[in-house]
């Protein structure tokens, strides 16, 4: 069976469609969050955060993090009114550890087994690593033995 599309078809498809573009209820435009962006599409300045070893609050003045065995260190607590986008993220260190979402007690691995030893590891993303609303980020430490790390997050909020 073949389909013919004719001019008049293309033009009744168009026609429905904006009838109910025109009718839709207000409420379905609120289902779309409002985009945290500025016109060339990157993340509106006042939204970007960056958050750094070198500027932990856990830790002033330390250049490198310690991180317990088996243990992990929060970089960062997302307010409850909005989601955290990490676009970018560098950490270097000794030994091996992971990126983690603590939301009330529920872990959720977003980066596993970055392996830092000898070097470091690195993530870059334009869609990024999404953090809930009220969540904790988290360096976890996946070995028996204490780890130093530093970090460096780039990172926007953004609206729920």
């Amino acid at each position: 069976m073949q389909i013919r599309v004719n001019a008049s078809l293309l033009l009744a498809l168009g026609l429905v469609s904006g009838v109910v573009w025109l009718f839709a209820s207000p409420a379905d435009a609120r289902l779309v969050p409002t985009p945290q962006s500025s016109s060339s599409g990157i993340a509106a300045p006042r939204s970007m955060v960056v958050f750094d070893s070198l500027d932990s609050p856990a830790f002033p003045g330390f250049i490198s993090i310690p991180v317990p065995a088996g243990g992990s260190v929060t970089v960062a607590t997302v307010p409850t009114n909005r989601w955290l986008v990490i676009t970018d993220f560098d950490v270097q260190g000794n030994g091996s550890t992971d990126l983690v979402e603590d939301l009330a007690g529920v872990i959720t691995v977003k980066r596993q087994n970055m392996p830092v030893s000898p070097g470091r590891d690195s993530f870059h993303s334009s869609v990024g690593l999404s953090f809930a609303p009220g969540s904790q980020v988290m360096i976890r430490n996946r070995n028996s033995n204490n780890v130093s790390v530093n970090y460096h997050l780039g990172s926007y909020w953004a609206a729920p």
